[in-house]
């Protein structure tokens, strides 16, 4: 499905009632990504309350909004790479498909995803880091074992 972008902005308009758990959105300029959704009554009538996880940090955010109303969604893309090496200050050395080398990502902030990839680095397997990209910010979000 094709959606005309907000004019200078990453992003597209679509109705409250539409997105669902596992989708994202923008509150405050910020991509969160639906956990938990449920329609209710309210004293403003029909409302979507959310349960949200900030796309980089993972705060949780919980809201509601007027299911009638627009929710602003980020175009996020989502690049893998082959880790081929991590430096001593924590840089990720990453084999992008045209066998060029990059070497700007910094290992994840969340200490059970970096532990999993150190682990498997020195067991010498083969890792494939997923990458999230949403404007300017760009951190590795998951990571998998090819066995």
């Amino acid at each position: 499905m094709l959606y005309n972008l907000i004019p200078g902005r990453q992003s597209y308009l679509n109705y409250v009632q539409n997105v669902q758990e596992g989708d994202y959105f923008l509150f405050q300029d910020e991509p969160y990504k639906i956990l938990k959704g449920q329609v209710k009554m309210s004293s403003h009538g029909i409302c979507a309350f959310f349960k949200a996880e900030h796309a980089f940090s993972k705060q949780i955010l919980e809201d509601q909004f007027h299911s009638n109303g627009y929710l602003e969604i980020p175009v996020i893309q989502f690049e893998e790479y082959n880790l081929v090496g991590i430096q001593n200050d924590d840089f990720l050395s990453l084999l992008k498909s045209n066998g060029t080398i990059r070497e700007d990502l910094k290992m994840p902030i969340y200490k059970e995803l970096s532990n999993k990839i150190k682990m498997w680095f020195e067991d010498g397997k083969e890792i494939i880091v997923q990458i999230m990209k949403y404007l300017d910010k760009e951190e590795v979000f998951n990571a998998r074992c090819e066995e």
